[in-house]
């Protein structure tokens, strides 16, 4: 977790240690692009975007905030990159890095999809890809 993106890192930890991500899905699955989490089961308050830094930049196995296109925007739901997305370096917060388990996440991103009316595309997982549970590493 980055220290230099205190909105963004206090909001995502503060929903990891309130059960927030507890049996959730992953429900985006772009293989080689990223796998997003996090759709909510309340809606939780926007927050400020933190990517003006200069030194914000979605790389592969970088883990980014989403929102919804607008500024300021994103609240619960994240993504990690599975790929160098750096076009997408001047609208997503990146706050964090995966260290261990990126096998598992490579997993996810290649998984079988179907349409996703909600996203307009082939990006939902035919078989829900769960997110049992979530820590904070020290």
């Amino acid at each position: 977790m980055r220290e230099d993106r205190p909105i963004t890192t206090t909001n995502f930890v503060n929903l990891v240690k309130d059960g927030y991500y507890n049996d959730t899905t992953f429900m985006r699955v772009l293989a080689g692009f990223m796998i997003q989490g996090g759709e909510g089961k309340t809606t939780e308050p926007n927050i400020q975007d933190e990517y003006n830094k200069g030194d914000n930049v979605n790389s592969k196995m970088t883990i980014a905030m989403a929102n919804t296109g607008q500024a300021n925007s994103a609240s619960t739901q994240f993504f990690i990159n599975v790929a160098n997305n750096t076009d997408l370096d001047s609208g997503y917060t990146v706050f964090g890095q995966v260290i261990y388990g990126q096998s598992v996440v490579m997993a996810i991103s290649n998984v079988p999809v179907e349409w996703s009316t909600v996203y307009d595309e082939s990006s939902q997982p035919i078989t829900p890809v769960y997110l049992i549970g979530a820590v904070v590493m020290p």
